[in-house]
C-alpha cells in the first residue's frame, strides 16, 4: 500500500462515517515513518485496519461493509478497509493507543493515529501468521525497531504466561 493509497481509505472512511479521526492499527502504519520503506514486504499488503477514535463497533461495521475485501471501493482502488475495534490488537501492549504517531492530512481532513512500529511489532509477532512473520522479520531486517524497547514492551501485554514466552521465543527467532 502506498500513502496515496492510505489517504484514499482515510477520506473515504470519513465520508461514509462522519469520523475525522482514526487510528491505523495494522501493517499500513508503516506510512507514518517511511513513506517509501526500503523493504517490499513492509508494504505489500493491500488492507488498511481502521479503528475510529471512539472504538465504535457501529463504526466498524459499516467500514467493513462498505470498504471492505470485494466491495466496491476494492475493486476501484486495488486496497480495501477492515473496520476494528479496540480489542482488535489482541496482542498490542497496554498503552498502545498513547504512544501513537499522529498525522494531520489537511487536504483531506483527516488526523490519522498510527500504531507505533514497537507496539505494531508485537501485535503481528503475536498473532503469529505467516503474513505477520515476515513483516516482522522485514522490521527487524531493517533495523526500524530497538530489541530493548520490544523487550521492555512485552510484560505490558495482556495475555497467558505461556503466550508472552511464545512472543518472547519468536522475537528472539527473528533477531538471531
Amino acid at each position: 500500500m502506498t500513502l496515496d493509497q492510505l489517504k484514499a481509505i482515510l477520506s473515504r472512511a470519513s465520508e461514509i462515517t462522519s469520523q475525522t479521526e482514526f487510528y491505523v492499527i495494522g501493517s499500513s502504519a508503516i506510512l507514518a515513518v517511511f513513506e517509501s520503506p526500503t523493504d517490499p514486504f513492509l508494504t505489500r499488503s493491500n488492507e488498511a485496519d481502521l479503528l475510529a477514535l471512539s472504538g465504535d463497533s457501529d463504526i466498524a461495521d459499516k467500514i467493513g461493509i462498505l470498504m471492505g475485501e470485494l466491495s466496491p471501493f476494492h475493486d476501484t482502488h486495488d486496497v480495501y478497509a477492515d473496520g476494528c475495534t479496540f480489542e482488535t490488537p489482541t496482542f498490542a501492549p497496554d498503552g498502545w493507543n498513547e504512544r501513537t504517531i499522529t498525522v494531520r492530512y489537511p487536504d483531506i481532513g483527516v488526523t490519522a493515529h498510527f500504531m507505533e512500529l514497537h507496539d505494531l511489532f508485537l501485535s503481528k509477532i503475536g498473532a503469529g501468521r505467516p503474513k505477520d512473520n515476515e513483516f516482522c522479520s522485514a522490521l527487524v531486517k531493517t533495523k526500524y525497531i530497538d530489541r530493548e524497547v520490544l523487550d521492555e514492551r512485552v510484560s505490558r501485554i495482556s495475555c497467558t504466561e505461556d503466550q508472552r514466552q511464545t512472543i518472547r521465543m519468536r522475537v528472539d527467532r527473528l533477531f538471531a
